[in-house]
């Protein structure tokens, strides 16, 4: 407690710029008591709540024809990135013949057989590019025709489907 005092005498005098107060003349500030707790009510635990447990849900197989036919359709769609892939080639192989080819074109002593050479790949890159977009477009469409239509037929046939309650359980009605 005398220290705070002096502390606080101190630092008036600092603070005013003038010679410290007398100390017998100087106002002990008290922190203020903190405030008592607030007791503390416990409530009582809840009752023990009885859950019912669930009848299980009849597991609903898919069925083959729309399996198979989503499953080709996956099958198409493969096939039809592979035609992307042959696209994708074909355009870098006439890239790199016409590159060659017009190389050998400004060349101070063009090579005949050479230029002849880089046009059947300038050729083939064409055909590889055309038959591998063409194949892509037709094959990933149909992919994607055939997924869609399986899926919208085993809804129907899942929305058709009837749950009738019984005293033992669900029965499933066609």
């Amino acid at each position: 407690m005398v220290m705070s005092r002096i502390t606080l005498a101190l630092a008036l005098a600092l603070f005013d710029g003038t010679s410290p107060p007398d100390y017998d003349r100087v106002i002990d500030i008290e922190p203020a008591p903190a405030p008592a707790p607030a007791p503390r009510v416990e409530a009582a635990p809840p009752p023990p709540s009885v859950t019912i447990p669930r009848p299980p849900a009849p597991e609903l197989e898919v069925d083959p024809v729309n399996y198979r036919i989503v499953l080709a359709g996956d099958v198409l769609i493969g096939l039809g990135g592979v035609g992307f892939v042959l696209l994708g080639a074909g355009l870098v192989l006439r890239s790199d013949a016409k590159v060659q080819r017009d190389a050998q074109q400004v060349a101070t002593e063009p090579d005949s057989t050479e230029i002849a050479k880089q046009e059947r790949r300038l050729v083939l890159g064409n055909t590889l590019a055309w038959v591998g977009g063409i194949s892509a477009a037709v094959l990933m469409s149909a992919g994607i025709g055939l997924i869609l239509g399986g899926r919208a037929r085993e809804r129907r046939r899942r929305d058709a489907l009837v749950l009738v309650p019984t005293a033992s359980g669900l029965v499933l009605c066609f």
